[in-house]
């Protein structure tokens, strides 16, 4: 899964809670308010790969099947494993999908989203057909906890949602729909190495019966490499093996701190920075209109009935402001640390490494 990004750099901002001491008249500022919204989807069609493009997919791999290849790494954060030809982090596969994005640059803005959810079929069944592996389904896909795509192994599909697709630019895009890709392909791996190992599929079918048939056929063809037998057997401990309870203990959090509540919070505390302020000001008005003597001497401040009326709507005030201000800290915190914990997941890490390198190349003007 992707998410979609998140703005927060203003929340970096330090701000101290207001004093609400009856002798304090201080005031504070802070501001961070991360924005996350996404259209309706609508169902699409899967469109049969063109033979040009799998030659093309098949042309690549048969060019450059040799052990200096296989050995080559992404040089992003998963250097545990040699990335194979096939593998969707290889350089080379990285460098053609790019090349197969900028050939439609030009008119990508015009398309719609079914005919960019077509392109991006048509890419990438070629890579996976090349390489033997199942192709995902891609269709448009409902919006939701701060998802921009997301891929899933029962239905051995990818979903990408319409405000992915129509408003965010081609480099984010291609870089959300090759992520998802990737996923597709680390679950084939698992696939495959359950079946070379003799390893008891896992329940409820989370990986479809024919998928499971398909890696059995492919591993009695071409064994697994011991490196790549290593890296599925990576994913495998992470979504299904040792570690399963920590990844859902992750997704869990990764669920309830979500880009939406972090917006929340940011609302909450804009609201109550303006109530302290608007207080605040009412309070420093009603003090401007009195006498100096009035404002000098305590006791005759505390009789004034209207003056402490203000005084305590500010302290009160400033009191929410505090409560708001830890709160929107707290959910930062949180947040972060959802999301650090997220990406640190062996199948994240290196799905996002290969997708980030794809928006990153992208985001570079083509050279003519």
């Amino acid at each position: 899964m992707r998410a979609a990004p998140v703005n927060h750099a203003a929340s970096r901002q330090v701000v101290s809670p207001i004093q609400t001491s009856p002798i304090a008249d201080a005031a504070g500022t802070q501001a961070a308010h991360p924005d996350n919204s996404a259209a309706a989807s609508r169902p699409s069609q899967r469109t049969p790969v063109s033979a040009r493009d799998r030659n093309m997919q098949r042309r690549l791999i048969d060019e450059m099947v040799t052990e200096d290849f296989k050995r080559l790494k992404t040089g992003h954060p998963n250097r545990l494993f040699g990335a194979g030809v096939s593998s969707l982090s290889h350089p080379a596969l990285i460098d053609n999908f790019v090349a197969q994005m900028n050939a439609v640059n030009a008119d990508w803005a015009e398309k719609s989203s079914e005919q960019k959810i077509e392109h991006f079929q048509n890419v990438i069944t070629g890579h996976f057909e090349a390489a033997g592996m199942p192709p995902p389904r891609i269709k448009l896909m409902e919006p939701g906890g701060g998802r921009s795509g997301e891929f899933d192994s029962k239905t051995w599909s990818m979903g990408m949602t319409a405000e992915n697709l129509e408003t965010r630019s081609m480099a984010e895009t291609a870089g959300t729909a090759y992520h998802e890709s990737r996923h597709a392909q680390q679950f084939f791996m698992i696939a495959k190495y359950i079946a070379q190992e003799g390893i008891q599929p896992p329940h409820s079918k989370q990986i479809p019966d024919d998928i499971l048939e398909k890696a059995t056929l492919a591993v009695k063809e071409s064994p697994m490499s011991p490196a790549e037998s290593a890296e599925a057997a990576s994913y495998h401990t992470s979504v299904y093996g040792a570690d399963r309870e920590k990844r859902n203990a992750t997704l869990r959090n990764l669920a309830l701190h979500t880009p939406a509540r972090l917006l929340q919070t940011g609302a909450e505390f804009s609201n109550a920075k303006a109530a302290h302020e608007a207080a605040l000001a009412t309070l420093e008005t009603y003090k401007g209109e009195q006498t100096p003597e009035f404002n000098e001497r305590r006791e005759l401040r505390e009789q004034d009935r209207t003056y402490m009326g203000l005084f305590e709507t500010k302290k009160t005030a400033a009191k929410e402001f505090n409560r708001a201000l830890a709160a929107t800290n707290a959910e930062k915190v949180a947040f972060d640390a959802a999301q650090k914990a997220y990406h640190a997941l062996p199948e994240e890490a290196d799905a996002f490494a290969v997708g980030d390198a794809v928006t990153a190349k992208l985001s570079v003007p083509a050279s003519t």
